[in-house]
């Protein structure tokens, strides 16, 4: 059916030809995001989301997932904001699944206990960190672009600074790289000791680093 220039689109119409705008800017088309997000979740042997949100044209800005129920990954909700990974010059198919796989993170470890302030809010941050890297190089995808976006970032109360947040996507990546050089078994439980061994060596660290955004009533 015709559309003709004096008749009003419908709101329908109106959203999906702003989404195909959006998305063609982006440089990704929809089934690639789908596609990111769902080999991002298959990495942790996660089911795909109970809901996938695009909020890149919301007041509420921020990727972002939210874990409802810790004992089930059936009921995640995830938000993802092309706004803002645009800003951080997150703009390929690879990268934006690598960003999702940090978002997947946070779903695997919902309910896990992290040492730290908050429960270990910036050690759970840099753990998801850790995994993009150790995704990148167990799948042979190149971490630079999230590693720069990332790494220039600022800190803030609930999110390390961008100099830890390149150093724990770079150690996931040359964790990974060591285990496949000593042909130890590629699997999550690995990856897992080298996060541990991470963390505890970047301990003093993450503690002197959060001084900085904490108030002094904290």
């Amino acid at each position: 059916m015709p559309n003709y220039p004096w008749e009003r689109p419908t709101m329908d119409g109106f959203l999906k030809e702003a989404e195909e705008r959006f998305s063609n800017l982006f440089n990704l088309p929809i089934a690639e995001i789908t596609d990111a997000i769902r080999s991002a979740c298959a990495f942790f042997g996660l089911s795909y989301p109970n809901k996938v949100l695009d909020i890149s044209r919301m007041a509420e800005p921020g990727t972002r997932v939210y874990p409802m129920d810790p004992t089930t990954d059936e009921d995640d909700i995830l938000y993802y904001d092309l706004r803002e990974l645009m800003a951080l010059r997150i703009r390929n198919k690879e990268s934006f699944s690598l960003i999702m796989t940090h978002e997947c993170a946070h779903r695997y470890f919902q309910g896990w206990a992290f040492q730290g302030r908050n429960n270990g809010q910036w050690e759970q941050e840099l753990a998801c960190d850790f995994f993009m890297g150790a995704r990148a190089a167990i799948e042979g995808m190149n971490p630079q672009q999230v590693i720069n976006a990332l790494g220039s970032t600022s800190g803030a109360d609930t999110h390390p600074d961008g100099d830890l947040r390149k150093d724990a996507i770079e150690a996931g990546y040359n964790v990974v790289q060591n285990i496949i050089a000593q042909r130890l078994e590629p699997c999550l439980a690995n990856y897992i000791k080298g996060l541990n061994e991470f963390l505890y060596a970047y301990r003093p660290t993450i503690h002197q680093r959060e001084q900085r955004y904490l108030s002094p009533q904290a």
